[in-house]
């Protein structure tokens, strides 16, 4: 894991202020979560309300809490309310990890009223979810002229602060991304814990439905991939990571191009778990697939198919897993 630095109390005001720039306010953010330093956070804090107010504040936990939160919901200038709360509290993970760090002193100004605060934070940025449909391939075209291939019954949440500051979206399943290159607005892409940032760049992203694993594979540019708080590491064209839940994570030199046939409307496997075939299958062909046959759940098979029918795609699979099926309405079943 990187070693995260401690930063200077000028940059710390400065992102309480809203004022940081997006790629320093990622750092501060890692920073925050770690849940170190909470005195030098809470006097951070104090000098930033202070600079708000036209008269100096007591010390906190010198005050009656009521006082204080009537103080300081009579006190807010033009100033706090257009700039503090308008670009701290957009970033609802930002305010939480000040919130979790910085509990006392909040609890000094609030009282009782926390979920006020919390309320605020949650209706400021809203979210837009786009769905593809079960066997069918959606192609989406961003705000800022990135486009997204979203595999069948993946789905993306997409903020209406889009493009602002920085480009963020939410990813559930399976996409191909092609990023419009933008050094002064990053692009990241979340799933669960994952994170991925790019500048530019073509790649695709994949959440196993068990939810144990991602994998991330880069066709063209550089990306940066981080697992909760943590750097995992940077990769290069025609590599692929796979991340597990436990944060661990491998790195294996692949064929892109091929990996990514789907956009294509192809489907490729090369030494990849019957179990993780049949998952994407069902998306593909919106039906439900039960394996049976524990022995040949977690066998690796390699195929490749086109715009085969179902019964071909399961005859092929069939013969090279050792197999048999049966298909009833929409149900397959695998024994």
């Amino acid at each position: 894991m990187a070693k995260i630095l401690r930063p200077s109390k000028k940059a710390l005001i400065s992102f309480f202020k809203g004022e940081s720039a997006p790629e320093e306010s990622d750092l501060i953010r890692l920073y925050l979560a770690l849940d170190t330093d909470q005195a030098f956070v809470q006097q951070c804090l104090q000098e930033t309300w202070n600079g708000f107010q036209e008269e100096p504040q007591l010390p906190l936990g010198l005050a009656d809490n009521e006082t204080a939160w009537q103080k300081f919901q009579g006190r807010q200038s033009a100033r706090f309310t257009g700039q503090f709360k308008r670009n701290f509290w957009k970033y609802p993970l930002a305010a939480a990890m000040v919130i979790l760090c910085t509990s006392v002193a909040f609890l000094f100004y609030i009282g009782n009223k926390p979920l006020k605060r919390q309320e605020s934070a949650t209706n400021i940025i809203r979210y837009e979810k786009f769905r593809a449909e079960i066997a069918k391939l959606t192609i989406l075209t961003l705000p800022d002229s990135s486009k997204v291939t979203m595999f069948p019954n993946a789905s993306i949440e997409l903020p209406d602060n889009f493009n602002k500051t920085d480009r963020r979206i939410k990813l559930t399943g399976k996409a191909y991304f092609q990023v419009k290159h933008d050094v002064k607005r990053p692009f990241y892409v979340h799933s669960g814990k994952l994170s991925t940032q790019v500048l530019g760049t073509s790649f695709q992203i994949s959440t196993i439905k068990s939810g144990d694993r991602h994998t991330i594979t880069l066709h063209t540019g550089k990306i940066a991939v981080n697992y909760g708080s943590a750097h995992l590491d940077f990769l290069v064209p025609d590599q692929q990571m796979t991340v597990f839940e436990t944060g661990k994570f491998t790195i294996m030199k692949i064929n892109a191009a091929q990996l990514t046939s789907w956009t294509q409307e192809q489907l490729r496997y090369d030494q990849i778990p019957l179990s993780d075939i049949c998952s994407e299958l069902e998306d593909w062909y919106g039906l439900r697939i039960t394996i049976r046959k524990e022995a040949v759940r977690d066998k690796k098979l390699t195929a490749s198919f086109k715009r085969k029918p179902l019964n071909t795609v399961l005859d092929i699979l069939s013969m090279t897993g050792g197999f048999e099926y049966s298909i009833e309405n929409n149900q397959v079943t695998i024994y």
